[in-house]
């Protein structure tokens, strides 16, 4: 099992939320590597191959 890090931390979860052009709030709660992606794009700037 792949464990995801985050400057050596490590990423169980984490809670998401998502603010749409329109208005909108979506929150979710997401794990694993998923999570790791989505806090490297919000807070990294990088583009995770899952966006792509």
């Amino acid at each position: 099992m792949q464990q995801s890090t985050l400057d050596g931390q490590l990423v169980k979860s984490a809670e998401v939320t998502i603010r749409t052009d329109d208005g909108g709030v979506i929150r979710m709660k997401v794990s694993g590597t998923f999570a790791k992606r989505l806090i490297e794009y919000a807070l990294l700037g990088k583009e995770p191959e899952v966006f792509r």
